[in-house]
């Protein structure tokens, strides 16, 4: 990316390019399944997979806005009552780096060079 952009800008320009610090997602959530849907492992690894493709949407897992920041949890709530196996939310929490996220505060993390990206696990139940 640097030597791509010196090719590109003013001599007069310092050009710094830096990692970002990355703020892990996690979502706690117990789901009700629709009718006909027994299996709750598996729909658990399912809800799972999706959760981890639409918090980290630059992995290619699902087609969508990269743009995160303008998230919230009624965000994450509709992708997931719009799961086809999933029947309602009886419950949801999310957290950035342990953090939990109010109600109505965006997914965005505190700081410069910081981006929001799934956990590697989200914590998934399925209940009655």
């Amino acid at each position: 990316i640097k030597e791509y952009l010196k090719e590109r800008i003013s001599g007069q320009v310092e050009l710094e390019i830096v990692d970002p610090v990355y703020v892990r997602a996690t979502v706690s959530c117990e789901v009700v399944l629709r009718e006909g849907y027994d299996d709750k492992s598996v729909y658990e690894n399912e809800i799972n997979e999706a959760l981890k493709a639409f918090l980290s949407p630059w992995t290619g897992r699902v087609a969508q806005s990269v743009n995160i920041y303008d998230r919230n949890e009624t965000d994450v709530l509709f992708f997931l009552e719009n799961i086809p196996c999933v029947d309602y939310v009886k419950s949801l929490e999310i957290s950035l780096d342990g953090k939990v996220v109010e109600e109505g505060e965006r997914l965005a993390p505190k700081g410069v060079f910081k981006v929001v990206a799934s956990a590697d696990e989200h914590i998934v139940n399925v209940v009655d």
